[in-house]
């Protein structure tokens, strides 16, 4: 549930989409063949690795320590105690809920729409659906939704528990058929050799501005600002989810989980998915797959090409950036929830039903207009 929630559908668009636009940007053409495919594993790993799962442990953190030890509402509010007292159950608590509930709004709602364009470029591919025109991203988001709403009346352990589990067997089978029917050698070297590269590198990223280098400015921000704030944006949302499924655990056990389990497993996905499209473009492809770096909707399905079983691969990558959807929006739906009643024991099922149709509505207004 906590991997489900924290970063699936963003997992799956951006596997192969990240380290390939990361090696195929102009900013770094000067550089070799090696420079820019361990690079591009770099930056991937410094951008989904500890720090985005940094910024969700301090909030989980935060909120489990207050809502288990102090036996305060389970909200973000509750974390701010020490500072306010007892001020957090009057307008500044308000004020610091309605900032956390507008700020999971707006980050699940990119998250969706990512998840929308990639079925959507996914089912075209396979010709299930004739276009990617937005009437068919209509109906997606339209099914999917109501799934999702499906999910989060039945509750954690019903909906949210099952789906997630699902989830994860159909990623570590799609991880096991990419890892062995691709070039597996020179992928489990890259991965050992990039996990090191990593940690060597790991304080120089972390304080890296890029204020000497100008001309990488425009790619920094484009990247590495917008991930921060993006993680920023989910952090009230993955937080307080975290911090519900974390009840009975030591603070020890939580970090172990929150911090380095999911990010050893996005550094795992990300290096067989990016790796292996990084040495197909060299090899096989003659830079095809890089010159589609600009078009990662459909980018992850054209890689699979280069993989025996292309249609039934993408069938379960399909598959499983629907469940992802499910997930994130059921999981999200009930923290909205959570955080609209004050964490109440009970609230009503039009609730749910409204947060569901109007992170559908957001979603698809920004893909109309261009805006994720």
């Amino acid at each position: 549930m906590l991997f489900a929630a924290g970063m699936g559908i963003g997992l799956m668009y951006f596997s192969v989409a990240e380290p390939m636009q990361h090696y195929s940007e102009e900013v770094f053409a000067d550089q070799s063949f090696t420079e820019r495919a361990k690079n591009a594993q770099l930056f991937t790993f410094f951008h989904w690795g500890v720090h985005a799962w940094a910024i969700y442990a301090t909030v989980g953190l935060a909120l489990s320590y207050f809502a288990y030890r102090y036996r305060l509402p389970l909200s973000l509010r509750s974390c701010f105690y020490p500072l306010l007292k007892n001020k957090i159950n009057g307008k500044w608590g308000d004020a610091i809920d309605i900032f956390a509930l507008c700020s999971t709004f707006f980050g699940i709602t990119t998250s969706l729409g990512f998840g929308v364009v990639q079925v959507n470029a996914g089912l075209n591919i396979l010709n299930i659906v004739p276009s990617t025109d937005f009437i068919y991203k209509i109906l997606i988001v339209g099914i999917l939704v109501s799934c999702s709403i499906l999910s989060a009346t039945s509750g954690v352990n019903r909906g949210i528990k099952i789906l997630s589990s699902i989830n994860i067997i159909g990623v570590i089978g799609l991880l096991l058929f990419v890892l062995f029917a691709g070039p597996t050698v020179y992928l489990i070297g890259s991965f050992t050799e990039g996990i090191g590269y990593y940690i060597s590198n790991f304080f120089s990223l972390t304080f890296s501005t890029h204020a000497y280098e100008p001309e990488k400015l425009p790619w920094f921000h484009g990247w590495t600002i917008l991930y921060w704030a993006w993680w920023i944006s989910w952090s009230p949302f993955v937080g307080l989810f975290i911090a519900r499924i974390s009840k009975g655990r030591t603070i020890r056990e939580f970090v172990g989980a929150v911090l380095i389990l999911p990010t050893l497993f996005n550094f795992i996905f990300m290096a067989i998915f990016g790796n292996s499209a990084i040495w197909f473009d060299f090899n096989l492809a003659d830079g095809a797959l890089s010159a589609l770096a600009t078009d990662p909707d459909a980018l992850t399905f054209r890689f699979l090409e280069y993989l025996p079983l292309t249609s039934f691969s993408s069938i379960l990558v399909i598959s499983i950036i629907i469940i992802f959807f499910v997930t994130s929006a059921d999981s999200g739906i009930l923290v909205m929830d959570s955080i609209a009643t004050k964490n109440a024991a009970t609230s009503p099922k039009w609730q749910m039903v409204f947060m569901g149709i109007s992170l559908a509505a957001l979603s698809l207004l920004l893909l109309n207009v261009g805006g994720l």
